[in-house]
């Protein structure tokens, strides 16, 4: 966050600080946006106030604006409630009882912010789950400032569940204008471009967890950001089929030294894009007429002398020869119930392996069963392994 505000605000901009807690991306925005700039921070806790504008004072930051209170849709009191251990979990929503609370002014961020900044250049929100709120307050200044705007906003499933809204709501609060929108990938260190769709898959995603505390940071901007030559870009999704498989996969899936990867432990080395049902316990079946597999090989498998793929499986109705194909190349037709497959050399030194499985007669339960199973299956995967 600290390098994209570096890269994105410029002399004269106006920052509006949603959720500022002590000040650090206030005091940096001031710096960055300078004499002829103007910050505007927003903090309703007491104590994070105070020394809110003691960092200011003592950083001579004369073009900073500070607000005592929580931006929402509409100007009211409110119950802060506390998080003693940790000064920026502070929520409007709490997520356990017992919690101290604390009053606070709760102000609409438009009908505030709009009297003497009518449109504004930048917009960070971190509110705990009360990103709804604020962004439905502020839905005529950004209506505005849209076609300049660029902003960050915290997506965290727990905390917006805690609110009784979610990550689709917000998005919803934000489609009356095209956007572009962006993640902040922490482990490459750069932006990765997305859809809309995309990241409402993600949000999903992310709160079908009833226990998930993960979030994610959502840059929206009017204007594309890829003419920025501060700014670093994810181009490459690498064996991932979008941006959106490379943002929830890339960072957890590690190389695989072929160990056997059976049942429910398919997934912790291998990437099933396409041509698979949902994963049972015994494993997977294929769906349709095709079946892809990718992973990363790890560095002893491109030293094997004699490499094999073991595949063992079965089959829903007749035995049929499967075909297999490794990175394009057809290896032959097996039956896979327990096959080992000798593997041409050097067939594993690329970054990424490509392992298709291509099925000559899917079966749908319903049509040989009193099953009501439309699906195309034919091979079920128990097991896979690579070894010499």
């Amino acid at each position: 966050e600290t390098e994209f505000l570096c890269a994105v605000l410029r002399p004269g901009d106006v920052f509006v600080d949603v959720g500022a807690n002590i000040g650090y991306f206030s005091l940096l925005a001031s710096r960055l946006v300078g004499a002829s700039g103007s910050v505007l921070a927003f903090e309703p806790e007491r104590d994070n106030y105070r020394l809110l504008e003691a960092n200011c004072r003592l950083n001579d930051c004369a073009n900073i604006r500070c607000f005592e209170a929580a931006l929402g849709e509409e100007n009211a009191s409110g119950t802060l409630y506390l998080n003693e251990l940790n000064r920026g979990d502070h929520s409007l929503y709490p997520e356990q009882a017992g919690r101290a609370g604390q009053d606070i002014s709760i102000v609409n961020g438009s009908r505030l912010i709009g009297a003497s900044h009518p449109r504004v250049d930048c917009i960070k929100i971190d509110t705990q789950g009360a990103e709804c709120d604020v962004v439905a307050g502020l839905r005529e200044l950004i209506a505005a400032s849209a076609a300049g705007l660029v902003m960050i906003i915290e997506f965290s499933p727990l905390h917006l569940r805690q609110a009784g809204t979610s990550g689709r709501v917000l998005l919803d609060l934000l489609a009356d204008h095209d956007w572009r929108m962006y993640l902040m990938d922490e482990a490459a260190q750069g932006l990765l471009p997305v859809s809309a769709q995309q990241v409402r898959s993600l949000s999903d995603i992310t709160e079908q967890d009833p226990h998930s505390g993960g979030f994610f940071n959502l840059v929206v901007t009017g204007r594309p950001l890829e003419d920025n030559p501060a700014l670093r870009f994810v181009r490459d999704w690498g064996m991932y089929d979008n941006a959106l498989a490379y943002y929830l996969l890339a960072g957890r899936m590690q190389p695989w030294n072929g160990d056997e990867c059976a049942g429910g432990q398919l997934e912790n080395r291998l990437y099933m894009p396409s041509g698979w049902a949902f994963p049972e316990d015994w494993g997977r079946w294929s769906l349709g007429r095709r079946s892809l597999i990718k992973f990363i090989p790890a560095p002893g498998l491109a030293r094997l002398a004699a490499p094999r793929l073991s595949i063992r499986g079965r089959y829903f109705g007749p035995v049929e020869a499967t075909g297999v194909y490794l990175n394009g190349r057809h290896l032959g037709d097996f039956e896979l119930l327990d096959a080992s497959i000798p593997l041409p050399p050097q067939a594993l030194q690329g970054e990424h392996s490509v392992l298709e499985l291509v099925h000559a007669q899917p079966l749908r339960p319903a049509d040989v069963s009193d099953s009501a199973d439309s699906r195309e299956i034919k091979f079920g995967l128990e097991s896979i392994a690579i070894g010499s």
